[in-house]
């Protein structure tokens, strides 16, 4: 069993959703991952969250769970249970209430590869693509422009 989590940037445009199909082919296909986990926040969250519900119809075998840290099981409702699993507050850690930095490091420690939209160095996704790389982890970059 092999992990992926993801870190980009909140306002991420549509134009690289075709880029991200075909990293998520070749993460299932080739690399052997069947485990994702993903945030609730942003368009590149959720740009992430309907590629992999649709290819969870299609490649039967792989999970998904989107992780928050801000929403507690009492405050789902049913529209959010659209997901296959959700994790609020961390829990699927082991933590209750955890911060944001919290749930992002545990992501890239359970995880072998990190995808990442990084456009700029001020956002939270450019440091967590960085933590991900100090950890070993293979990251692989969707936005291949300077920054």
């Amino acid at each position: 069993m092999k992990t992926c989590t993801f870190f980009g940037e909140p306002d991420a445009t549509t134009d690289i959703r075709y880029d991200l199909k075909q990293v998520l082919i070749e993460l299932i296909e080739n690399k052997g991952v069947d485990v994702f986990y993903v945030g609730n926040g942003g368009n590149f969250d959720k740009m992430v969250r309907n590629e992999l519900k649709l290819f969870s119809s299609v490649y039967k075998h792989i999970r998904f769970t989107v992780l928050t840290c801000d929403i507690s099981y009492t405050d789902l409702t049913d529209d959010d249970f659209w997901y296959e699993n959700i994790c609020p507050l961390g829990e699927c850690f082991g933590g209750k209430n955890v911060t944001a930095d919290e749930l992002n490091r545990n992501m890239i420690d359970d995880s072998d590869y990190a995808v990442t939209y990084v456009t700029n160095k001020k956002g939270s996704a450019y440091k967590y693509k960085n933590a991900a790389k100090r950890k070993g982890k293979t990251v692989i970059e969707l936005y291949s422009g300077k920054i």
